[in-house]
């Protein structure tokens, strides 16, 4: 399982509320690149 998964499942097991979750990974990305490379793992 990779990591955003296990911070997602790790939130909802011990947090007990619907409040928005931010999960970072340190590296910064515009939405244009993120979509990009969306683009380019689902063909």
């Amino acid at each position: 399982m990779n990591h955003a998964a296990c911070a997602i499942l790790m939130d909802a097991e011990h947090r007990g509320s619907n409040e928005p979750v931010s999960i970072r990974t340190g590296q910064e990305i515009t939405i244009q690149d993120l979509a990009h490379l969306i683009a380019d793992e689902v063909g």
